[in-house]
């Protein structure tokens, strides 16, 4: 497959365009810059100064599309140890310049010190740029690693760079760079004792990060390689930032409201993720074995063997298992009803997949058709070891041998209708419709709020605060299907120990809204001393909601997922919910949130001893539960 983009050691000839797409591109999309209100003619004579003399050593790089416009650079050179800079006139930078050049100079002072000493030469990463329509397609990773053999070649044992914003240091972070001196941006004051930078993007630090490998390009390689296989999972399904893939059982209008599959964490879909080779099937074998089901082990062995999902006849896992033909069918029964619902059933004297598996067989196909594109697109070539390793499987050869899969290479003869879906962190300009959505979906499916009978009028306001609030701190998620309509909501906020968070205008609320509220204040009560002492910060997930027409495609996995790295990074170390319906119970156990606190309904009663709550989902207990991140 060939790349739509060139990419090519940049000569002088490229320096005015690529001076140009940093005046138009780069200058409005860079944190430090944004904070400071940075202009074209703040940045003019710095930005020409550093293209040229980067382009001059012979390490930058430029990126053209097919029409051959500049979309993307890479600003690079060399720094020695023994390097002596000649002093530097600052008379002639603009003040929002220097102020810039200053927190720089003071990240890099002693930087050698920091470095092995066996290390004379570093390759200097001093900025990487890609035009926002062309972002999120491997351009970045490309633009860090390009013509690193003759980096190499030419003494440099290591590489830096200052990462100034929140995209940056996470790029150079899954290159391999670590941080080897941090400056806080509200640590970071000016003569009144205000913070220099507030950047829009929420970046809260500069970073100086090295990369002291020997092989850049080799690490980069074996980054995926060396993860295990369910970290492996959820980065390739990030890559698919539509996930499509997994489209809802009742997209055909299909399937029951409790349909088994849609229930995330049931045991059908664990069983189904292992027949399609998804997840090892040893230990299920073994987990099977030790708890003396050998004739549910005995039936699942012997339909993946050979690759594949194959019928079994009865009268061959009879000889196995030793049953008597007398009691053959009998027994056979019993042991599709001991699996799990959907998983195997009785056809003409075969065991074959039960309505679930086949379903799920469906969705594996364009799971990993969507997911083998994605992989193929972002090089020209890859081997089979390292497509393999991507799709968190052993063997790409043996993958294939599975005659359910194995179509995704050579075509699906039919066509499946998918609804691209994209979580993005959520932005002060989607405040209004996350607010709408909450009016629209997330009331009315709430176990609470119906069993009180709570209005919109009610909860407007209240909303559209908690809204605003967690939107702010930069950890909420919207989702947005191919329309850009809303779809889902992830709100989360951020508590310090010592910090709790109060509910603020709690005496204009309803009485029914102030009655949730000490609900939720109970469960609350004291919860710092629940949680381990070395947590000071922890990140609260308020809601997480998706549309009820797009449920059951995996979305609330996106949902929890998405983000949590970067809320790390923040010093977050643990995270807390308050969950009062029973899918959010599940949910949160399935991504092992363990219990905190319980409020039984039948006990929470009111001044004249009657239960508080009487859902309508028939939802028994409202929980607070936590997990160390």
């Amino acid at each position: 497959m060939r790349s739509p983009f060139s990419f090519t050691i940049a000569t002088p000839s490229d320096v005015q365009e690529m001076f140009d797409f940093l005046l138009t591109d780069f200058l409005f999309n860079t944190s430090l810059n944004g904070a400071i209100g940075m202009t074209r003619e703040d940045a003019y004579d710095r930005y020409l100064a550093i293209t040229e003399s980067s382009v001059a050593n012979g390490t930058s790089v430029v990126v053209r599309n097919e029409e051959g416009s500049v979309i993307g650079v890479r600003l690079s050179g060399y720094e020695d140890r023994q390097e002596v800079f000649p002093p530097v006139d600052l008379s002639a930078f603009a003040p929002r310049i220097l102020k810039i050049r200053k927190i720089l100079t003071v990240i890099n002072e002693g930087k050698w010190d920091l470095i092995p000493a066996d290390i004379d030469r570093l390759f200097d990463v001093k900025l990487i740029s890609v035009a926002e329509k062309y972002r999120g397609r491997g351009i970045a990773k490309t633009l860090l690693t390009f013509g690193l053999d003759e980096v190499r070649e030419n003494g440099a044992k290591g590489a830096f760079a200052e990462a100034v914003a929140i995209a940056s240091q996470v790029l150079f972070e899954k290159a391999g760079y670590s941080v080897i001196r941090e400056i806080i941006h509200e640590e970071w004051k000016d003569e009144e004792g205000k913070p220099v930078f507030v950047c829009p993007d929420r970046t809260k630090t500069v970073q100086l990060m090295d990369f002291t490998n020997d092989d850049v390009v080799s690490h980069l390689n074996e980054t995926e390689c060396e993860l295990d296989m369910e970290k492996r999972k959820k980065q390739r399904r990030s890559k698919i930032n539509s996930l499509e893939a997994l489209i809802a059982l009742r997209e055909r209008g299909e399937g029951e409201e409790d349909d088994i599959l849609l229930w995330e964490c049931s045991p059908t879909a664990d069983i189904c993720e292992v027949m399609v080779g998804e997840r090892c099937s040893g230990d299920l074998i073994r987990e099977l074995e030790e708890q003396k089901r050998e004739g549910e082990a005995v039936l699942i062995e012997m339909m993946m063997m050979k690759g594949g999902i194959r019928p079994v006849k009865l009268s061959d896992w009879a000889d196995v298992v030793d049953v008597d033909d007398y009691y053959l069918h009998t027994y056979a029964r019993e042991t599709c009803k001991l699996l799990p619902p959907g998983i195997v059933k009785m056809k003409d004297g075969n065991f074959v997949m039960g309505d679930a598996l086949t379903e799920y067989v469906k969705l594996a196909k364009i799971i990993f058709t969507q997911e083998v594109k994605v992989i193929l697109e972002e090089e020209e070539k890859k081997t089979e070891k390292e497509i393999a390793s991507n799709l968190g499987i052993s063997s790409l050869e043996g993958f294939l041998m599975m005659k359910t899969i194995k179509d995704i290479f050579y075509g699906e003869k039919k066509q499946w209708r998918m609804d691209a879906i994209t979580p993005s962190i959520a932005l002060p300009s989607d405040i209004p419709e996350m607010h709408q959505f909450m009016l629209d979906d997330f009331l009315p499916s709430l176990s609470l709020t119906a069993a009180l009978g709570i209005t919109r009028e009610e909860t407007d306001q209240r909303y559209l605060r908690l809204t605003r609030n967690c939107v702010n701190t930069g950890t909420s998620v919207v989702l947005r299907n191919s329309s850009g309509r809303v779809v889902g909501v992830r709100l989360c906020d951020i508590e310090e120990r010592g910090h709790p968070h109060s509910i603020e205008g709690l005496e204009l609320l309803s009485e029914n809204l102030r009655k949730i509220y000490r609900l939720v204040d109970l469960l609350n009560e004291d919860k710092w001393s629940s949680i381990p002492s070395s947590i000071d910060k922890l990140w609260l997930v308020e809601v997480v909601a998706v549309d009820k027409d797009y449920r059951g495609r995996g979305l609330s996995r996106v949902l929890m997922e998405f983000g949590v790295e970067e809320a790390t990074k923040r010093g977050v170390r643990g995270a807390a919910a308050e969950v009062v319906a029973n899918a959010s119970i599940a949910l949160f156990a399935k991504y092992d949130y363990i219990l905190l606190k319980e409020v039984v309904h039948s006990e929470y009663l009111d001044e004249e001893g009657r239960p508080v709550f009487e859902c309508p989902g028939g939802e028994r207990v409202a929980q607070l539960v936590f997990k160390e991140l």
